[in-house]
This record gives C-alpha cells, sequence and structure tokens, in this order.
C-alpha cells in the first residue's frame, strides 16, 4: 500500500513540474513574439516608441535598409504616462518606420 501511494504521489509530482516548464516555456515565446528577428544587412537603426490608446509606450530598435523596414528588436524599455499625457511628436513621426 505504501509503495502505491509514493507511486502515484510520484506520478503527481512530476506531472505538476512537466505543466509548469510547460506553461514558462510558453510564456517565454508569448512574450517575445512582437519581436522582429533581422535576418538582412541593414543601413540604419533607430530606437522608436510605440504608444497605445492607454498611454502606454514600448520603445523598440527598427532596423532599416535604405527606406525598407527589415525588422524591430524590443529594448526592454517601457514607460506608462499619465492620462492627460499628450505625445508631443507630429503624426508623420509618430506613423514613420524608414
Amino acid at each position: 500500500m505504501k509503495k502505491t501511494a509514493f507511486l502515484i504521489t510520484s506520478i503527481i509530482m512530476s506531472l505538476i513540474i512537466l505543466i509548469i516548464f510547460f506553461l514558462v516555456f510558453i510564456s517565454s515565446i508569448s512574450a517575445n513574439s512582437g519581436n522582429y528577428v533581422v535576418v538582412r544587412q541593414y543601413t540604419h537603426s533607430y530606437t522608436k516608441a510605440f504608444c497605445s490608446l492607454e498611454k502606454y509606450c514600448e520603445d523598440y530598435e527598427i532596423f532599416c535598409e535604405n527606406n525598407d523596414f527589415i525588422g524591430r528588436r524590443f529594448t526592454g524599455a517601457v514607460v506608462q504616462f499619465p492620462e492627460n499625457w499628450q505625445d508631443p511628436r507630429n503624426e508623420e513621426t509618430k506613423n514613420k518606420v524608414c
């Protein structure tokens, strides 16, 4: 009886550990899903903030080849501005990528 209880407990613990590893793996994939991998040569790069209507902004490094967008990489910088904040950039600057 003790061996059976030990076996069942071991199986349950193993399944819990596997589920935790799976969830960590899935969350790491979804956390990086907004990034594009730059696989070509680029002529220039710069950082640009992308802001939501809720004033939440994320900073990305933008990679361009002449005037063509190649990819982006999340820099890790984020900011949440107050509700009354107004983005000082003009529309052209906010919308232009390369």
